[in-house]
């Protein structure tokens, strides 16, 4: 995304090409956060939210085919979106830096159980998102969590109904880490993991700012 404007991109041969360029017809739209969805009646297609109106704008992947549902008091520190996918209920989260926000549609509801807890070992943490990830050799199942007020990521492994921790490592030695205002977001802003050198082993990746930092796994 980049202020009205987001831009979806693919991999052709050896590069990334713009290959459908979202527009909300909003000059001043503040696009912050976007998620592929596909909904029990078979459409598919992107989700997009703009902090500037509040409002959740989907367009469809047949046509070009677009439309928004307005969120009435948005939280305006609205950073990501995750669709929850089950045979019963279309369920969309937006997560803020104070919780979740749930948009559903017909159907029963799922509801959350708790199956495992994880202490940080880190002083004052404050655990801004977790993410899957399968690191180390072979690659295993693993959460990463990102913790701004330390500016560190925690690795962490279930091991008999527990998270335990595995790694705890700091990314900045500056405090731009916790800058989570309007303007900023945590960072890193996103974690991934995959085999990145071939070597069989798996690799922990994070987007920082404008830079993408490879871990390699041992």
């Amino acid at each position: 995304t980049q202020g009205p404007i987001a831009r979806q991109f693919q991999w052709k041969g050896d590069h990334y090409e713009v290959v459908r360029q979202f527009n909300p017809e909003n000059p001043r739209a503040d696009l912050i956060a976007a998620t592929r969805y596909a909904l029990l009646d078979g459409s598919t297609g992107s989700f997009i939210y703009d902090r500037n109106s509040g409002d959740l704008i989907h367009f469809s992947d047949e046509g070009n085919p677009w439309g928004k549902i307005h969120i009435p008091d948005a939280d305006q520190t609205i950073f990501d979106l995750v669709q929850l996918r089950n045979q019963t209920r279309d369920t969309l989260i937006l997560l803020d830096r104070t919780g979740l926000n749930e948009i559903t549609s017909g159907g029963t509801r799922l509801e959350a159980v708790a199956c495992a807890e994880y202490i940080s070992p880190s002083e004052n943490p404050l655990m801004a998102y977790a993410k899957h990830v399968e690191l180390g050799s072979p690659p295993q199942a693993m959460v990463a969590m990102v913790d701004p007020a330390n500016r560190t990521i925690e690795i962490a492994r279930r091991n008999n109904g527990d998270l335990i921790n595995e790694l705890v490592f700091e990314v900045f030695l500056t405090s731009d880490f916790a800058d989570v205002g309007r303007s900023r977001g945590t960072e890193p802003h996103d974690l991934e993991s995959g085999d990145i050198n071939g070597d069989g082993t798996g690799d922990l990746v994070a987007l920082v700012h404008d830079k993408l930092l490879i871990y390699l796994g041992e």
